[in-house]
């Protein structure tokens, strides 16, 4: 009799169609077929949800702050010819208690590109925040990285929530 044959190795399957242009055609053709069967409500809570799902922690933090209509103290430091070499430092990290206060500039730049919230012109009542925001470190490292034969410009500018942003809290709020 002739030996046993090894049983032959199975087939693979196919691999599932992961993440690429057919997977991308058809979320595309998914989100172009709901955009004609939503109401503005739905329409408004896809929005609302994909916002909220862009969010860290961090950032609802901030959210939360402004959300009561106080505004925050916010600082860009420029060169003399004007470039900018720290945007979006503020105040509204610390009174939000945020993890990464290092990373406020990142999240005000963030929740600002989804217009949640918006900045507004300086407020000479928050001169003792503008005072502590220039003792900090990273804006310290800005002003002396930016100075040349003359200072760094510091300009002083406000933080609050945007239209876009109160009509997010107030209808997702905890």
């Amino acid at each position: 009799p002739a030996p046993a044959q090894a049983p032959a190795a199975p087939v693979p399957e196919p691999a599932v169609a992961g993440p690429g242009p057919l997977a991308a055609r058809d979320g595309l053709t998914q989100l172009l077929d709901r955009a004609v069967h939503e109401s503005t409500d739905q329409s408004r809570q896809a929005l609302f949800d994909a916002i909220v799902g862009a969010l860290v922690p961090d950032e609802a933090r901030i959210l939360a702050a402004l959300a009561d209509g106080h505004r925050y103290a916010l600082i860009h430091v420029a060169e003399p010819g004007g470039r900018r070499v720290l945007e979006n430092a503020s105040s509204v990290g610390r009174a939000a208690g945020v993890a990464l206060i290092d990373r406020v500039p990142l999240y005000v730049t963030r929740l600002l590109g989804m217009d949640l919230i918006v900045e507004g012109p300086g407020d000479n009542a928050l001169k003792d925040d503008y005072a502590v925001l220039l003792t900090d470190g990273p804006v310290r490292a800005a002003r002396e990285q930016a100075a040349g034969r003359r200072p760094a410009k510091v300009l002083r500018r406000t933080l609050s929530i945007s239209p876009l942003g109160r009509e997010l809290w107030e209808a997702c709020r905890p």
